[in-house]
């Protein structure tokens, strides 16, 4: 990816985050974390049992986990329902 192309993806995430932060959601979608995967399996939930939980589809949490945007608002859910903090879910996964 070009540098000029990187710095605007990252310019948008940070934008799409910070309203995640401050408790906004117009709606906008937002790549999740490497990390949800890892939070889930160490809970020892299933991505259907995830998807109850937080009262989403099974297919968010599979898009989630493998770099699909998903809506703020589902990030929220998913943060609840595994007890973490958003930030706890978008830190690197340290494979």
């Amino acid at each position: 990816m070009r540098p000029a192309r990187l710095a605007s993806r990252i310019s948008t995430l940070v934008r799409l985050w910070s309203k995640c932060a401050y408790g906004t959601d117009d709606g906008a979608r937002v790549v999740l974390v490497p990390s949800l995967r890892r939070v889930r399996e160490n809970q020892g939930l299933t991505q259907q049992a995830l998807a109850t939980r937080a009262g989403i589809a099974k297919s968010t949490v599979s898009r989630g986990e493998t770099g699909g945007d998903i809506r703020i608002s589902s990030v929220r859910k998913l943060a609840a329902a595994l007890n973490v903090r958003i930030v706890d879910l978008r830190a690197p996964d340290k494979n």
